[in-house]
């Protein structure tokens, strides 16, 4: 089953927001239906970009004003939140702890303009030895409560109306030799800085960050679903440090978790349908990998951002949990085939999970 019109227009449509490329509007654009699906794959900013030199004198201009106080709010986030970024940065580099800030505002700066790309949480890391007093500074320096039960490798807590996530751990992986070697090779980064609003703040490597941004987009896909947001994340920032990013390094990180042929298949998706040269993406993608992308990319359109256009029971509750372990089962039997070692042990690991979190 093919894309309908609405989103094979829609992949033009940020394409031409990314990239500035060309775009050929039909004489009577669906603009609800457009919007809609921004909206589901939290690309709003970037698919307005797409559409805005387009919309001079056209008489249906006005068919998009809803798109108008949403960008204004998109930016308004952002405007917030990269001064919690600063603020927060600034305290942990005082107080000495060793931090990466990782995607969201980092990867923002990737962006023809970062100040269109939809912000949400402020997720960071700490070393091992800083973990405990960054969570004494929160807790007792910003008299912040942490929440701690939500999830096995962040706690969360919210800081005048910003949602941070302090990660001891960046990712789970469902067997110990990979989660130990993927462990280690964040302790051992030695990161680098980026700009964000107006301050230079850590992140991690620019080939680390290529590993990681791909990790967290496709432990999404194969648990609840992942948005094009996540995608369009992890084309900017290899488009921006292609020349910094060791790809024989990279590709042996890959080859150790086990995840070479996901980040292929799934790069054929942002080669094909939206708009990196084929040059910046670190491998050669085989029309094996580019065929297996057909269903992925279907899949991505029709569940949407975190995979929220099917969830139909919203209210945190046992039916909510049931209804998130049997999409996570069914996640994951479609990707079997792609990362067989991670996702066959990760299934009955991830169901106790749930089951113990609930008893």
């Amino acid at each position: 089953m093919s894309l309908s019109g609405d989103k094979v227009l829609f992949l033009s449509v940020v394409r031409g927001g990314l990239w500035g490329t060309e775009l050929s509007l039909p004489p009577n654009v669906a603009w609800d239906n457009l919007l809609q699906i921004a909206k589901e794959q939290a690309l709003i900013g970037v698919a307005f970009k797409g559409v805005e030199r387009y919309l001079q004198g056209r008489a249906d201009k006005k068919q998009i004003l809803g798109w108008f106080s949403r960008l204004e709010k998109i930016k308004q986030k952002n405007d917030i939140v990269n001064k919690h970024v600063e603020w927060f940065a600034s305290l942990l580099k005082k107080h000495q702890i060793d931090y990466r800030i990782v995607k969201g505002q980092v990867v923002a700066g990737c962006y023809p303009d970062a100040m269109l790309r939809s912000p949400g949480d402020i997720d960071f890391w700490v070393s091992a030895e800083s973990e405990k007093r960054c969570e004494t500074l929160i807790e007792q320096g910003l008299k912040t409560e942490i929440q701690r039960e939500e999830s096995s490798i962040h706690v969360e807590f919210r800081y005048r109306g910003v949602q941070y996530e302090l990660h001891h751990c960046l990712s789970h992986f469902s067997s110990q030799p990979r989660q130990d070697y993927f462990d280690s090779i964040v302790e051992q980064d030695k990161g680098m800085y980026v700009k964000v609003g107006e301050a230079q703040v850590a992140t991690l490597s620019p080939t680390l960050n290529a590993l990681y941004i791909f990790i967290h987009l496709f432990q999404h896909l194969i648990h609840s679903g992942v948005g094009l947001r996540q995608m369009c994340d992890w084309m900017m920032w290899l488009h921006k440090y292609q020349d910094e990013i060791d790809r024989d390094e990279l590709e042996k990180h890959l080859r150790m978790l086990a995840l070479l042929r996901p980040y292929r298949v799934l790069g054929a998706i942002l080669v094909d349908d939206l708009g990196l040269p084929e040059t910046e993406f670190p491998f050669d993608i085989t029309k094996k990998d580019r065929k297996r992308s057909r269903k992925v990319l279907r899949d991505i359109m029709e569940l949407g951002n975190f995979g929220h256009n099917k969830e139909n029971i919203k209210k945190l509750g046992f039916l909510h949990s049931l209804q998130t372990g049997v999409r996570m089962c069914k996640q994951g039997a479609k990707y079997v085939d792609l990362a067989p070692q991670e996702i066959l042990c990760r299934v009955p690991h991830t169901v106790l999970w749930y089951v113990k979190k609930k008893l």
